[in-house]
């Protein structure tokens, strides 16, 4: 089977995207990517930086990853194609012959209901009703994938979609459990006494306001947040780490008594998973693929730093016996992923030569 696969980047950042590609190359080898980042030089590129690229970018590159994929199938025909969220709009299975998968790592409706506060109209605008619309029209026609049974309701709920769940799995033999003291000493922690770590961008969206939070309430507890980029202030508990290569997370999962993950909005965080696979608890919000699966630790309704600095005394006092990883194995490893979606893939074509369509 030849897959292809388009994408906005496929480089080797430590984005959960970028993380989802790996391991779909595993799944299915010889998957070819096609991606909007590289090479930078076409007049999209150009129009993507103008102010008319700031306002409708995800019309654009739309556009130009639909042109990249029909060159990329003159110069080599492809069983099936998977393509990550919106920018499927124009890229349709009856139109290029071929079967079409869209996977959905999350949907904008339920990202600006949630994560973003209502008096930021505008960007709720944006992600509600602009974005919104274009994962609708991407996934109307082709098939779809859930990366969590929230998001499948989600899809279902604003965009009229039916879904396959597949998760998203970990590599368990790069993020394994190792000496805590160990690691604390790799990290330059050895004399501290609870660690926390959280791993993330420094938004609202992603709960960071809750970690700060949660940090000036513990004063005593020591938290190591893993950034994209550093934020303005932190308390002096807090030791942000920018720009952290992802094999390298393991080691300050080890570190932690516990992660601490208190995002708006999820699909299926790569981030939780790895810690447990660590195992390493960790405490998390309901969203996501913890609206319907109880994380080794805990999982808090609301964003109460009260509740999370409460959950976290707690976890760690009861990591001993809590056992994370084998909430993993089986379940969000690599191996379960790998056969999931070459079950999907091969089914998906079964259908396709039986006369379905989508």
């Amino acid at each position: 089977m030849r897959a292809v696969l388009v994408t906005e980047r496929a480089g080797d950042e430590p984005g959960g995207v970028e993380t989802f590609t790996r391991a779909l190359k595993a799944a299915l080898p010889g998957l070819k990517v096609v991606d909007f980042a590289s090479p930078p030089t076409t007049i999209m590129h150009r129009l993507c930086a103008t102010r008319l690229g700031r306002v409708s970018g995800e019309l654009l590159q739309g556009l130009e990853l639909r042109r990249r994929l029909l060159a990329e199938l003159r110069r080599e025909a492809a069983d099936v194609v998977l393509v990550n969220g919106s920018f499927a709009w124009c890229i349709h299975g009856r139109r290029l012959g071929i079967p079409v998968a869209v996977v959905f790592h999350g949907n904008w409706a339920g990202f600006g209901r949630y994560a973003i506060e209502p008096r930021q109209w505008h960007r709720r605008w944006r992600y509600i009703r602009y974005l919104g619309t274009l994962q609708r029209m991407a996934g109307k026609g082709n098939a779809c994938i859930a990366v969590s049974a929230a998001v499948q309701r989600q899809l279902l709920s604003y965009y009229g979609l039916h879904s396959t769940v597949i998760p998203n799995g970990v590599n368990t033999a790069l993020f394994s459990p190792g000496d805590q003291h160990s690691a604390r000493r790799e990290v330059g922690e050895q004399d501290a006494g609870r660690i926390f770590v959280f791993v993330g961008r420094p938004t609202r969206e992603k709960g960071y306001d809750v970690v700060r939070a949660v940090a000036l309430l513990r004063p005593q507890w020591r938290f190591l947040a893993v950034l994209d980029r550093p934020s303005a202030d932190p308390p002096p508990n807090v030791r942000e780490l920018v720009a952290v290569p992802h094999g390298d997370l393991a080691r300050l999962y080890r570190a932690a008594d516990a992660l601490l993950f208190p995002s708006r909005f999820e699909g299926c965080s790569y981030v939780p998973l790895e810690a447990m696979a660590c195992d390493t608890p960790v405490v998390v919000s309901r969203v996501g693929l913890f609206e319907d699966d109880n994380a080794a630790g805990a999982v808090v309704d609301g964003w109460d730093p009260q509740a999370y600095a409460d959950a976290l005394e707690q976890v760690a006092c009861d990591a001993p016996r809590l056992r994370p990883r084998s909430h993993v194995v089986g379940r969000y490893d690599l191996e379960t992923f790998v056969e999931a979606y070459r079950r999907f893939c091969n089914g998906l074509l079964d259908g396709w030569a039986a006369g379905d369509s989508g």
